[in-house]
């Protein structure tokens, strides 16, 4: 909010009338303004993946550990959607997720193909990086983040995930995150 001079008071013993602080700054115009500077700041690579509709969120920059079997296709794909999104992944092959789901507490009713760790958090299945910012970013007291199964719609499945349902995971169970 700008504020003009009639909603302003000078401070006390100044001859300037000095502006007084203004109140907080709205967050969409802040992600304008940080945007603007990036744009500005000669980061031709961060401006060109911007342009191209990839993350330039600085929790892209954590590694994604993407637990997977052999022969899956679509988890390989995920794999690259992730990188393509400045996520470093590191892919580890497993004989069989189950394991892994059970050690991060994903529940059998939350199963998806593969199971990503970041952050602390089980990431299971085809989630979109929309849902894993929103993730890293809030830092909630859950245990991760689901889309169970493999929906065709999804990351590395042919689709972008717009209009997914995320589920959080918390003890075991499954409640609404968010829509992709």
């Amino acid at each position: 909010m700008v504020r003009g001079p009639s909603e302003v008071s000078p401070a006390p013993g100044s001859q300037l009338g000095r502006w007084r602080r203004p109140g907080r700054i709205p967050v969409a115009a802040l992600a304008i303004a940080v945007g603007t500077l990036a744009a500005c700041s000669g980061d031709s690579e961060e401006a060109d993946r911007t342009a191209a509709g990839e993350s330039t969120s600085r929790v892209a920059a954590e590694t994604v550990v993407v637990y997977r079997t052999a022969s899956c296709g679509c988890c390989k794909s995920y794999v690259e959607y992730l990188r393509n999104h400045g996520f470093e992944v590191q892919s580890e092959v497993v004989d069989e997720t189950a394991t892994v789901r059970a050690r991060y507490g994903v529940p059998d009713d939350g199963a998806g193909c593969h199971t990503s760790v970041i952050g602390g958090y089980a990431v299971e299945g085809h989630v979109p990086v929309t849902a894993i910012e929103k993730l890293l970013n809030e830092r909630p007291d859950i245990d991760g983040i689901t889309v169970p199964g493999m929906p065709q719609d999804s990351p590395g499945m042919g689709g972008d995930g717009v209009g997914l349902e995320v589920l959080a995971i918390d003890d075991g169970a499954l409640a609404p995150f968010m829509t992709g």
